[in-house]
């Protein structure tokens, strides 16, 4: 039986961040990636992540072949950065290409209203 605990290890990631995912229209394989990128990057409190097509593969399932249409489509949509052989998130997600526009004071507002809403109808 799983029983992850928070003490054996964790990745921080910005509630504003969490916030913008909630909105990004990513393929499945996509978002395998892109976690993957965020696990070897802010997992481990750096920046950016080497990580291969191999590594990729291995970490998440895809056939080897598939990895880098998907992030070439990945980079398309400027949800991830290359740097040399690194990857890393793309934080500004007014430029990711594949989400639902909101500005960050939208976001904020309906992320409040949503705890309001929640708390009338208990």
């Amino acid at each position: 039986m799983a029983s992850p605990q928070k003490e054996h290890g964790y990745t921080a990631i910005a509630n504003e961040l969490a916030e913008a995912f909630m909105r990004l229209n990513l393929s499945p394989h996509e978002w395998r990636i892109v976690f993957c990128v965020i696990r070897y990057s802010y997992g481990w409190n750096k920046k950016t992540a080497h990580l291969t097509c191999t590594q990729f593969s291995n970490m998440t399932g895809i056939d080897i072949r598939l990895i880098p249409r998907i992030i070439k489509r990945l980079l398309n949509k400027r949800v991830i950065i290359r740097e040399g052989n690194s990857f890393r998130l793309q934080k500004d997600y007014t430029q990711w290409c594949s989400s639902v526009q909101m500005s960050s004071e939208q976001m904020k507002k309906s992320y409040h209203m949503g705890r309001v809403e929640n708390w009338r109808s208990n």
